[in-house]
């Protein structure tokens, strides 16, 4: 038994409210019995201990629970027949696989999980037990996401596919580990088709522009910039420790990122974990980066009070949020006194800028590239797949001009 927390976005208040409400396992029924929602954790608590006597007594709450399934998947017509018996409902396999989902994955996607369950899945398809969810159930709320609302066009097909992704690793827990269902109602249930947009890039000519001029070197986050310049991922260098900068080597090793949350991550696949070489002012950028923290930790002892390589003028380690908000009041800043201002792009189109202007300018190899960039070499030809087609047409462009040279010539 405890009490759980519901937080989710009110547009009327424009602001996201938490409420409170008991959650009881009923040895009587097998069964979790809710509370309403507080705005109290207080009243909560008193919804427990009314909750904790009633089970005393014997009850199972089966009128209760009978109407509560006049929710809001039954409004829109994607359920038609009550619910019956005492089936798990998708609420409770959500409570039993959402555990494990903390360390299975990343801490950001587990957060994004939590986000797209709450907000998108819970007030459909939450009291509806697990086996009367079928796949034409979902099929028809996949539609209503994507049908057009009063206020304009429907849900992007990113977030439907993220809503699909959830509920694909509820039901699957639901058939492969509580083993409940025998068929998972995901099945032939297609995420929607998603046409990338076009990665905005620098050249070579814009990057040297940029990292030489006074504004940027003078900015507190410019050896940061100089390491993601790179090909380094914003998380990977916001998380990078001092003891990860091998400067005698001129070296950087990669081995944790730091979420938008303020967590430390895992590496996000093996390739991941690679020596980074650097190139002699980036290291001494980097240096004068620890020089400058050095003299303030002996003024205050408190100050950077941890392993962060790069910190903030506050002493505290920077999320990869701040960092790209950074970059971009930096890249404006720039841009008003610049001959040439720079195209508009975000602190990740760095390592777009790295990859396209290895492949394609400087014709350096995929295993190479992928290997600096911490991503397979199948990994690196799927998503610069529009970069190497270009070179794929310069091979058959200069072959064919080759052998299909007419008698003139």
């Amino acid at each position: 038994m405890s009490i759980q927390e519901h937080t989710r976005f009110y547009k009327r208040q424009n602001r996201e409210i938490t409420k409170y409400y008991a959650h009881v396992y009923n040895p009587n029924t097998g069964r979790v019995e809710n509370g309403p929602l507080r705005l109290k954790r207080a009243e909560a608590v008193k919804d427990e201990a009314k909750i904790l006597k009633l089970i005393e007594k014997g009850e199972t709450f089966e009128e209760k629970r009978r109407e509560k399934k006049s929710d809001t998947g039954r409004k829109e017509g994607i359920f038609s027949a009550p619910a019956a018996g005492k089936d798990m409902t998708c609420e409770d396999a959500y409570r039993l696989w959402i555990v494990p989902a903390k360390d299975r994955y990343a801490h950001a996607t587990y957060k994004v999980y939590k986000y797209n369950y709450s907000h998108y899945i819970r007030d459909v398809f939450g009291t509806i037990p697990v086996r009367e969810i079928k796949t034409e159930h979902v099929q028809k709320y996949i539609n209503l996401l994507r049908a057009p609302k009063p206020e304009g066009k429907g849900y992007s097909q990113e977030t439907v596919n993220k809503i699909i992704n959830v509920l694909c690793n509820i039901f699957n827990f639901c058939k492969d580990t509580l083993k409940i269902i025998k068929e998972s109602p995901m099945d032939g249930i297609k995420r929607l088709k998603v046409i990338p947009p076009d990665k905005q890039t620098w050249t070579d000519e814009q990057q040297a522009a940029f990292l030489s001029s006074d504004v940027v070197r003078k900015s507190h986050i410019y050896p940061m910039l100089c390491v993601s310049a790179l090909g380094i991922r914003p998380g990977e260098v916001c998380g990078l420790a001092e003891a990860d900068f091998r400067p005698a080597d001129g070296l950087l090793t990669m081995h944790r990122g730091y979420d938008k949350y303020n967590v430390l991550t895992e590496m996000k696949n093996p390739q991941s974990h690679r020596p980074i070489s650097l190139y002699p002012p980036i290291t001494a950028a980097i240096i004068r980066h620890l020089e400058w923290k050095e003299a303030f930790r002996r003024l205050d002892p408190d100050f950077a009070d941890n392993d962060f390589l790069f910190v903030s003028v506050n002493g505290r380690p920077i999320n990869p949020d701040v960092y790209g908000k950074a970059f971009k009041k930096l890249l404006n800043k720039y841009n008003k006194t610049a001959d040439e201002p720079l195209p508009s792009i975000a602190v990740y189109d760095l390592r777009h800028s790295f990859a396209t202007i290895n492949l394609l300018g400087l014709k350096k190899p995929i295993n190479a590239v992928a290997s600096v960039m911490g991503n397979s070499p199948k990994t690196l030809m799927t998503r610069y797949a529009h970069v190497l087609q270009r070179d794929r047409d310069d091979v058959t462009d200069d072959y064919s001009a080759k052998i299909f040279r007419t008698k003139a010539e």
